[in-house]
């Protein structure tokens, strides 16, 4: 896949003498949205640490539209195009949505650097805000604390807090879990919706809603890719019903 805007070359990484990702290759094409599935344990949070720099990589390449990422800080990784969510949810509390997204919007403008910028004067970071928490359907409650948000709310507002860094590539580790139904049934539709222009890297439980919206999938067990390719093929592999259903 020579137009990937994400590739992976022999990723690995050990902790201690247990190695946790080994030699994953994974190419993902622009637009793309790709299901990382594999049961617990099977190294998929880990490869995404890998990917964002939160955990060094022992060996390998990360490229993302053609640049090398895997020795830059994961700063770095974002100016040059990527965007995450966690896992768990890591927001600031006592401020409302607006500020934290206005917060997120700050990163990408030299003004942060400013120490005579009053923030609460930057009608233009405000307006964007707004316009971000819309999308996500929050832009009714953006004064609310994020303290006196719902669960549900609160994960919207990370992924809003993610499209704010205007990413080439998104990755979403479980965006779904912990949610009601309802709620579920309400971020899979915001799933949908992110534009084509914005390549998603996905991890989920739920096999039925993942499905739905990635194209491709990529299998992990005990660290190592076991299956790549289109939904039915994938569903189809005897490796991936033994290792991931049980059969």
């Amino acid at each position: 896949m020579s137009s990937a805007l994400l590739r992976l070359t022999a990723v690995s990484k050990s902790f201690g003498g247990v190695q946790v990702v080994r030699d994953v290759d994974l190419a993902v094409a622009p637009g793309e949205r790709r299901l990382i599935l594999g049961p617990n344990g099977a190294g998929k949070t880990t490869l995404f640490n890998l990917i964002t720099g939160d955990v060094a990589c022992d060996r390998g390449s990360i490229v993302l539209n053609h640049a090398e990422l895997a020795h830059l800080p994961t700063a770095r990784r974002v100016r040059a195009g990527l965007a995450r969510t966690y896992q768990i949810i890591s927001l600031f509390p006592h401020d409302s949505l607006r500020q934290n997204v206005v917060l997120a919007l700050l990163g990408l403008s030299r003004s942060r650097w400013n120490p005579f910028d009053v923030l609460a004067a930057r009608q233009d970071l405000r307006s964007e805000a707004d316009r971000i928490l819309a999308t996500v359907h929050l832009d009714r409650i953006a004064d609310r604390a994020v303290a006196q948000c719902t669960y549900g709310e609160k994960r919207r507002l990370e992924i809003a807090l993610a499209l704010a860094q205007q990413p080439r590539l998104l990755l979403l580790d479980e965006p779904l879990a912990g949610l009601s139904q309802a709620e579920r049934t309400d971020t899979q539709r915001l799933l949908a919706s992110i534009p084509p222009s914005v390549t998603v890297l996905l991890i989920e439980h739920d096999m039925d809603i993942a499905l739905t919206l990635a194209e491709r999938v990529t299998v992990l067990h005990l660290g190592e890719v076991i299956a790549d390719g289109d939904r039915e093929a994938v569903i189809r592999d005897p490796r991936v019903r033994e290792v991931y259903l049980g059969e």
